[in-house]
Formats: structure tokens, sequence, C-alpha cells
């Protein structure tokens, strides 16, 4: 109907988004896309990119097939997909990259970030594999501040190789804290 095709936007070929996930003083994000559908109704939009959408904001990036915009808040990666977060430590700048089998939710307002099977999370300080991975974002850097893994959890350190095994595993990057 009309209603319908006026309460959605549809757009095809190259999409180029601007203004994701900005707060204020902080570099807004930039999606580039084949696909963008976008529901006026439920707030709710997909991102579809051959082979992935890109999002950058600032240094970081995020790649995914399919990218679900759940709300204007909530962002969840569908399919093979890549996260580098950059943030700055204790006045160095580090990339930290994950990846996930299952569907990576991000939801920068709330400060959390969700991964689910075959988690990989990797740091300069270490490399975390685990079934689920539950973060929370600092909310001046957007880094992660904390996370905690669980199921099947393997650590392995960069400085000396020491693999940690275990069911769960919390980790504060501020103070290099494992529990």
């Amino acid at each position: 109907s009309m209603l319908k095709d006026a309460l959605d936007a549809f757009t095809r070929g190259d999409v180029a988004l601007a203004g994701l996930m900005a707060k204020p003083g902080e570099p807004e994000g930039t999606a580039r896309a084949d696909r963008f559908r976008w529901n006026l109704a439920d707030q709710r939009g997909v991102l579809d990119g051959t082979p992935f959408v890109v999002v950058t904001q600032g240094d970081s990036t995020i790649t995914a097939p399919r990218i679900v915009l759940e709300s204007p808040e909530i962002i969840v990666l569908k399919g093979p997909k890549q996260v580098y977060l950059r943030q700055e430590r204790e006045g160095r700048v580090e990339t930290v990259a994950a990846t996930c089998e299952g569907d990576l939710v991000m939801d920068p307002s709330a400060g959390r970030i969700a991964m689910r099977n075959a988690c990989l999370l990797r740091t300069p300080d270490f490399a975390i594999r685990a079934d689920r991975v539950d973060g929370i974002l600092d909310p001046r850097t957007r880094g992660i501040e904390s996370f905690r893994a669980a199921g099947r959890v393997r650590t392995v350190q960069a400085r000396d190789g020491a693999v940690i095994l275990g069911s769960r595993l919390a980790y504060r990057p501020a103070t290099g804290e494992l529990t």
C-alpha cells in the first residue's frame, strides 16, 4: 500500500549512511552497503553488503555481510564478522579485535557488547576463545572496560605464551586483572 511504502525507506546500490553511533565530541560513524531498508514505524532497519557492510568510526571498523539495526541504539552483526575497536589505554593506542560465529550485539547507549558461539577476542596482551563473551564499554572511549567470558574459555597471553583454561573468566584491561 502507499502508506506502507511511505513508512519503509528502501535503497539499493551504493549506500552510504552517516551519523551512526555518534556521541557529542566524537567522530560520527559511517556505513557503506549495497542495500539499506529502514522501517520508520518500527524504527528498525537492515544493511546488506556483498561481500560486507563496512562501518567506520574514527579508527574503529566493523565488517559483516548483514547488520540489523534493532533500534536506533542496538546493532546486531550477522554472518562472518570482524570488529576492530581502537582504544587508548595508559597513554597508548591499541586495537581490540573481536569475532564470533553467532550474533554480535552492540548497544553503545547501554555500554554493552555481547558475542555468542566460537568467540575470539584479541588484544595486544592476550587472545581469548570462549562460547560467550559479554563486555562493558567505557563510556568515554567506547573501548572495552571489562568483559566476562564463559564456556570452554582458553586464553593465551602474548608476553609469555601462558595458557589459561577454564569455564569462566573476567578481565579488566585498565588493571590487567584476570579472575
